[in-house]
């Protein structure tokens, strides 16, 4: 089966919680994470590759890939809105990119922002009115109902930032570096503005 021609095979193992059912060969570079997010039911799947991205229909056991699209700049991540039928990508150009699935075969961009940094992981806050992004050295969050704007800016440390994740209300943030080294920040207000500071 050819590394993207969207083919995939079928494996049962046995386990008291779940059992394979897919696999998606996809071709990469070496040392490139490949970005994967479900949509708000579980019935869409979107794969990161090296200029584009796949997307994948999800009923039952069956996997379908509907279409693929071209990208000149390498998506670092991806992830799907909870709340609605949009996503959001971050590449290595600087730029965060909001799409929809619906208008998907048009490729249609909804908003589109240039920030500070080479986008190597993203997040949604709980609420999904804002996107934490995070590069080389930096953390760059923006507002989505404001055009992508930036809200805060600050630098972590002199390393790559390679994972994120936040907690239940927005409390708390996790920062994991690329040096054996996680970072909690908390969230607090600030003249009528929620920022975020280490703890």
């Amino acid at each position: 089966m050819g590394a993207n021609s969207g083919d995939l095979s079928k494996t049962n193992i046995n386990s008291d919680s779940y059992q394979f059912v897919h696999s998606i060969k996809e071709k990469k570079q070496k040392h490139q994470n490949v970005a994967v997010s479900f949509n708000y039911n579980s019935s869409i799947l979107l794969v990161n590759q090296v200029l584009g991205f796949r997307i994948f229909s999800i009923k039952s056991q069956n996997l379908k890939q509907l279409v693929q699209i071209k990208n000149p700049n390498y998506n670092s991540t991806i992830q799907c809105f909870k709340k609605s039928n949009n996503f959001v990508t971050g590449n290595f150009m600087k730029q965060i990119i909001t799409q929809s699935l619906i208008a998907i075969n048009n490729n249609k961009i909804i908003s589109k922002s240039i920030i500070p940094i080479q986008v190597n992981c993203l997040i949604l806050n709980n609420a999904e009115n804002q996107i934490i992004a995070g590069g080389y050295q930096k953390i760059v969050i923006l507002n989505i109902q404001n055009g992508l704007s930036v809200h805060q800016e600050f630098q972590i440390h002199d390393n790559w930032i390679t994972n994120l994740s936040i907690s239940e209300f927005d409390t708390y943030l996790a920062i994991d570096l690329d040096e054996n080294c996680i970072l909690i920040m908390e969230q607090c207000v600030k003249d009528t503005q929620k920022i975020w500071i280490q703890k």
